[in-house]
């Protein structure tokens, strides 16, 4: 099959840009907010807390946002979730511009605010097949996964410099600002590209639909068990980051948004080597980018030193996403038309487990030290790899047999 580049459509190039723009204010906001929490109240359990109601909704509300897709126009769905999104993000930057600290009203706002964003994901990856060419579908998936990561490397780092020079506040109202760019995209994309082409018989059927297809692919199956697995025991590193910053590194604002900048680029870096990479090998690779990442956070929970501190990070930046964009590559590949939108949403709530392991690890960073926590998290992601390899030795076999077949 060539490979087409997504950029071809006007379209998709539109709502990349928007999106861009967009994203770097997300991650300009959530740097903002953890510094915020940890600065008001220097807990590790408040910084875990946030970040668990931040995340939570991951585990549940991206289901209803891709049964969504499946029924209604994506555009449309977009719009419609952009706008208590905005609204929500305004009282958050009023709060925190008042000085108010109550964790738990900080905590109610986030999740109330999460609940919009989770939605959002599944519903944009729906609608990535509408507004590029046939053939470019993994070539839009990994691009904007690029994009996410350049946004993912400036938005801390300005973030960083921003809180040591004017403070938290203004971040939330950049933030705000940032989100209009992309709800701003969505109007310039053409009503009839939003239409999602439904299988009637699929699209009626509900998850048991999507459930009885896992069953009958063990590929992606296992591949969702593995996902799951990092995201408890590994994908939570990055809420440690400014723990990590202030116990091992002994350091400020300045260098959590550098740190976060060099996972970004490593992030960066592997979501575009897959863009070189011909589909049907994402499999065989995809147990290496999990033991790279492992090895990685490894090394960091011994590293006392800013640059051997930042290769760590950059080298789990690059291969957590090449992990996670390449299982979700194959899933986008791998879904019938009538069921993308509930099947994409199904491995895009794996982020749900990740509060759960920020709440636990986070609780645990009260008791001892980071250090401890993150070698220990590496341990249990080799232990979940191990356990991948050995309960399912035959995938090797199953993949290539599979792969001729379903991507020739």
């Amino acid at each position: 099959m060539k490979q087409v580049s997504a950029m071809s459509s006007p379209v998709y190039r539109r709502f990349f840009t928007g999106s861009l723009l967009s994203s770097i204010g997300d991650y300009v906001g959530v740097t903002a907010l953890n510094w915020y929490v940890l600065e008001s109240t220097s807990s590790p359990f408040y910084l875990g807390m946030i970040n668990f109601f931040r995340l939570l909704p991951a585990l549940f509300i991206g289901l209803l946002g891709g049964w969504l897709a499946d029924r209604f126009p994506q555009r449309t769905l977009l719009i419609i979730l952009y706008i208590p999104i905005l609204i929500l993000g305004a009282i958050l930057a009023w709060y925190v511009a008042a000085g108010q600290k109550n964790m738990w009203i900080l905590s109610t706002l986030v999740i109330l605010r999460g609940l919009f964003d989770e939605m959002e994901p599944p519903v944009r990856n729906a609608l990535l097949p509408d507004i590029v060419p046939p053939h470019g579908i993994a070539s839009g998936v990994a691009l904007y996964t690029t994009m996410l990561n350049v946004a993912r490397m400036i938005g801390p780092a300005l973030a960083g410099i921003m809180i040591a020079r004017v403070g938290v506040a203004p971040l939330f109202i950049f933030h705000v600002f940032a989100q209009l760019a992309v709800f701003a995209s969505l109007f310039a994309i053409p009503r009839k590209s939003a239409v999602p082409v439904q299988e009637p018989q699929a699209s009626s059927a509900g998850f048991g639909a999507v459930i009885s297809f896992l069953r009958s692919q063990p590929r992606l199956l296992f591949l969702l068990i593995l996902s799951v697995c990092f995201m408890l025991f590994g994908f939570s590193y990055s809420s440690l980051v400014p723990i990590y910053v202030l116990q091992m590194l002994q350091t400020g604002p300045a260098t959590f948004g550098y740190l976060l900048t060099a996972t970004a680029a490593g992030a960066v870096l592997g979501a575009f080597a897959l863009t070189r990479i011909d589909s049907k090998r994402f499999l065989p690779w995809t147990p290496w980018f999990a033991l790279g990442f492992t090895c990685s956070l490894f090394v960091l929970g011994f590293s006392h030193y800013f640059v051997l501190a930042a290769i760590a990070l950059f080298l789990m930046g690059l291969f957590s996403q090449a992990f996670r964009t390449s299982i979700r590559i194959v899933f986008q590949l791998s879904s019938p038309e009538g069921l993308r939108g509930r099947l994409m949403s199904v491995i895009m709530a794996d982020r749900g487990f990740i509060p759960l392991g920020v709440f636990l690890a986070s609780a645990a960073a009260e008791k001892v030290s980071i250090a401890s926590i993150l070698i220990l998290m590496s341990a249990c992601c080799l232990l979940c790899l191990l356990g991948y390899i050995c309960l399912y030795p035959r995938i090797s076999k199953e993949v290539s047999s599979h792969a001729s077949n379903q991507y020739s």
